[in-house]
């Protein structure tokens, strides 16, 4: 009687466990998706601290714009 019991657990838990991965795929896409929908409308990804961003190089916002030109400037020593 006990061999039923264990098969159905194993079995929600292989659920659960399916359930859960599948849900943060879901997740990671829809943040991917949503990070390069804004990128390509021009909008900042990265809350407007521009050092640590992955598009800074690329970047054309005024923000960035503007600090690109500070840290060029630092590396002159002006």
């Amino acid at each position: 009687m006990k061999e039923p019991m264990h098969a159905r657990r194993q079995f929600f838990r292989g659920m659960l466990r399916t359930v859960s991965l599948t849900l943060l795929g879901v997740a990671g896409g829809v943040g991917v998706t949503k990070r390069r929908r804004l990128v390509r409308e021009g909008k900042c990804v990265s809350s407007g601290v521009c050092s640590g961003c992955d598009v800074f190089e690329d970047c054309g916002l005024p923000r960035a714009l503007s600090a690109r030109l500070a840290f060029a400037r630092t590396r002159d020593g002006r």
